[in-house]
């Protein structure tokens, strides 16, 4: 069954885009390597273990690091 133009615009475009809302690696400065261990993807927020993230697209390193890097201890100290 494919879309109509009568149905919903969420039925074309983006949701048939693997990517979704992601960012692309390239666009955020994503390295496969942080510069340290404090501010590598497994102490940010945004990290899904074992190598996915919220906000970026694609394969993520535990050890990478982006410029959306959110240490997981800035959230608790917010509260």
């Amino acid at each position: 069954n494919l879309p109509t133009m009568t149905e919903e615009p969420s039925k074309f475009g983006r949701d048939l885009d693997p990517v979704g809302d992601k960012d692309m690696p390239a666009d955020v400065g994503y390295s496969e390597v942080a510069k340290s261990f404090d501010t590598c993807c497994a102490a940010c927020v945004n990290f899904i273990r074992p190598h996915a993230c919220e906000l970026v697209a694609g394969n993520i390193s535990p050890v990478g690091w982006c410029r959306l890097f959110e240490h997981m201890n800035s959230m608790s100290a917010a509260a």
